[in-house]
């Protein structure tokens, strides 16, 4: 035997209001569900945007080493990278300079007349850095550059 309901009743085993809509506790749930999603969401967007600014800076760090090399064309690095004011008497360095600059603060530079490095905290994990020198490599190290003209 089938029980009928009448069409204005409250259907308790179906969870449905006589209007037909829905209660304000599944309301809430919904809404804790979205936020949770939203978090997770959150989270993972932010740890990519921090991997894509150490690529950033480390292409831009590369480019910085090709850039000098080519500024120094005579092997005198002292004309070209201010490494204690982080800038440089060519604009294309300079500009290098200002786009790492512009993504992390926490960077270095070490100029002698035949050798120079150059280093920048990465944003995506804040113990290493990025390190370029001379020779033009690029490597990661959990080292600071201190006074070295080479990278640690």
């Amino acid at each position: 035997m089938k029980r009928k309901f009448k069409r204005n009743s409250v259907c308790k085993v179906c969870n449905v209001n006589a209007s037909g809509g829905f209660t304000v506790l599944e309301f809430l749930m919904v809404f804790i569900i979205i936020g949770v999603f939203s978090v997770i969401v959150f989270v993972s967007l932010s740890y990519i945007r921090n991997q894509g600014a150490d690529s950033t800076l480390q292409s831009a760090m590369k480019s910085l080493a090709n850039q000098v090399s080519l500024a120094a064309a005579g092997g005198d690095f002292t004309n070209v990278l201010d490494g204690a004011n982080w800038t440089s008497s060519d604009l294309k360095v300079k500009e290098i300079l200002n786009s790492i600059d512009s993504y992390s603060s926490d960077h270095s530079a070490n100029v002698g007349s035949n050798a120079w490095a150059a280093q920048v905290r990465l944003v995506g994990d804040t113990s290493k850095y990025f390190c370029v020198d001379a020779s033009g490599q690029g490597s990661i190290s959990g080292t600071s550059l201190g006074a070295r003209t080479t990278c640690p």
